[in-house]
């Protein structure tokens, strides 16, 4: 009998999902819409296909995933979905159950006004500014692109100029 390189609980979520790819819900299968492999690529695992750790996550048959944990969990993980973006960087997200708490009662009522110019602006008059990454962000691409523009265009083999443009603009 053939075992596969993994454990079966990746194979089975994979062919779930292919599957849920097929099926467009209104009756017809159609052949899915593949991710390119530049774009965002993912796996999700269910199940007992993974055990968490302090160090990280530990996978049967692939080994540990050491991660740099953000906050504790709550409670134990039904799921796992790894994640790589367009710039080489691995995430992991967590799917957990956690029972809701209720918030405190409280008399006071405040009114939130969404605008332009400011983020938000509340009845007591208090004035939340909105953040300008944005803005930071484009005035720095426009400087490494007038920057690219200006450099001397060599042959294909020649290496290239050290630059943070494809960490600015992902794909």
């Amino acid at each position: 009998m053939y075992q596969p390189p993994c454990s079966s609980s990746p194979c089975e979520t994979w062919t779930r999902h292919l599957f849920r790819g097929w099926w467009n819900g209104k009756g017809k299968l159609r052949p899915p819409r593949f991710k390119r492999r530049s774009n965002d690529q993912s796996i999700r695992i269910c199940g007992k296909g993974f055990r968490t750790a302090d160090k990280g996550v530990r996978f049967p048959k692939i080994g540990e995933l050491r991660l740099r944990w953000s906050r504790h969990l709550p409670a134990p993980p039904t799921s796992v979905t790894i994640i790589k973006d367009c710039r080489d960087r691995y995430f992991a997200s967590f799917v957990v159950e956690v029972e809701g708490q209720p918030l405190p009662a409280s008399s006071k009522a405040v009114g939130i006004d969404l605008g332009l110019t400011s983020l938000a602006v509340t009845s007591d008059g208090e004035t939340i500014q909105p953040p300008k990454f944005l803005r930071s962000a484009l005035r720095r691409i426009r400087r490494l692109s007038r920057d690219l523009s200006r450099k001397e265009k060599g042959p294909a083999t020649a290496p290239r100029p050290a630059s943070d443009w494809p960490r600015l603009t992902p794909r």
